[in-house]
């Protein structure tokens, strides 16, 4: 694995520093930062990743969409964006009906 040393070090420090800089660079460039001090992934999600929703509200919101017959684009956004009530249905679903043999 390539780690940064010196000037290019220096240039992802400045690059996550810039306002101006696209988001997405700046987010790569901290990743590569924080892998090259020793952080673990887990740390890494949790200091540039977006926060988990809590899984109350996306309980709920799934009962509500399966309860109404609606669709997920439709579900309140009280409980979660759509797109995470969806795939943690998706995922729980796997779990229930396909459970690791």
């Amino acid at each position: 694995m390539w780690f940064p040393a010196g000037s290019d070090r220096r240039r992802l420090e400045a690059l996550v520093r810039d306002r101006n800089a696209a988001q997405k660079h700046a987010w790569r460039a901290e990743i590569i930062l924080l892998s090259a001090d020793g952080v673990g992934t887990n740390e890494i999600m949790r200091r540039t990743g977006k926060p988990r929703v809590d899984d109350r509200r996306v309980i709920s919101g799934i009962v509500h969409v399966l309860k109404s017959g609606g669709r997920w684009i439709d579900a309140l956004p009280e409980y979660g964006p759509s797109k995470t009530l969806y795939n943690r249905f998706v995922l729980q679903a796997e779990k229930l009906f396909f459970p690791p043999s």
